[in-house]
C-alpha cells in the first residue's frame, strides 16, 4: 500500500495495525481492553480499530484464543 502525501497516518490502517500489534507483543487483551488502549493512546475514533483489527484479521496476523486477541505464529 503507498500512501498518498496528503494521508494522516494516524487514521490509516497499516500505521494503526502496527500500533495494535506493538500493543499485542507485550500482552494479550480482551477485544474491549485493546479498542480503550488503541483509541486513547492514537486518539482515534473506535471505527478506525475495528477497520484495523478486521484488516489484521483478514492478512492473518491476529486471531482470537479464549477471549483474547493474540498475535499469529508462524510455523
Amino acid at each position: 500500500m503507498i500512501l498518498n502525501s496528503g494521508c494522516d497516518p494516524k487514521v490509516n490502517v497499516v500505521f494503526i495495525g502496527s500500533e495494535i500489534l506493538k500493543l499485542l507483543l507485550h500482552e494479550s487483551l480482551d477485544l474491549k481492553h485493546l479498542i480503550n488502549k488503541t483509541t486513547s493512546s492514537l486518539n482515534i475514533s473506535v471505527d478506525h480499530v475495528i477497520l484495523s483489527l478486521d484488516w489484521l484479521y483478514m492478512i492473518k496476523a491476529i486471531n482470537k484464543h479464549n477471549d483474547k486477541i493474540v498475535i499469529n505464529e508462524t510455523k
